[in-house]
């Protein structure tokens, strides 16, 4: 019985933090990436858009859409001097790739690829 409440007694000492962040697909970071290429011609800086993230998760899934995005050949990395800022700009095949109506072609594939 001691030994029992001991147990229960350091149970109470144990604090479960347990935070729940939103999960993101690779294919909706692609379409926020897509948004801010769309909106800003000169690029995008490569840390501000992972700055974005609110989680770790949402990071990792920001790396891979940038991945993805640079294997589509829809985005370029570029930086201009070395340790510089590195920018995502559009690159030739961006609109072929980025639909008007905000589309990416392969998209359903791409989200099959990371489940």
């Amino acid at each position: 019985m001691k030994v029992f409440q001991q147990v229960l007694e350091r149970r109470k000492e144990v604090t479960k933090i347990e935070l729940t962040h939103q999960q993101f697909t690779v294919a909706e970071m692609i379409e926020m990436l897509r948004k801010q290429l769309v909106a800003n011609e000169e690029g995008v800086d490569l840390l501000a858009f992972f700055d974005q993230c609110p989680s770790r998760h949402a990071m990792i899934v920001a790396f891979l859409a940038v991945l993805e995005m640079v294997r589509l050949q829809a985005v370029v990395l570029v930086q201009s001097q070395s340790f510089g800022e590195i920018r995502l700009r559009k690159h030739k095949m961006f609109d072929t790739i980025c639909a008007a109506d905000g589309s990416i072609a392969p998209m359903s594939e791409i989200d099959e690829q990371y489940l």
